[in-house]
């Protein structure tokens, strides 16, 4: 029940923060260095589609799938 209570009073308003300054970076229209936090930000996206495509190919393949 601690270890709970814990992940609850710490966990929750911390990831909520850290969402909110994330979304505010991305928006914000004085941030120097806007599109490179966006693409930082996007980049767990495209790296998983990619390794997903990369297993697939490997699946697929007709000599060695």
């Amino acid at each position: 029940m601690r270890n709970t209570a814990f992940f609850v009073g710490v966990g929750g308003p911390l990831s909520v923060l850290t969402s909110l300054v994330a979304a505010l970076l991305v928006n914000a229209k004085l941030a120097r260095w806007k599109g490179l936090f966006r693409t930082v930000y996007f980049m767990p996206v495209v790296t998983t589609m990619v390794a997903v495509a990369i297993v697939w190919r490997y699946l697929l393949h007709r000599a060695t799938g």
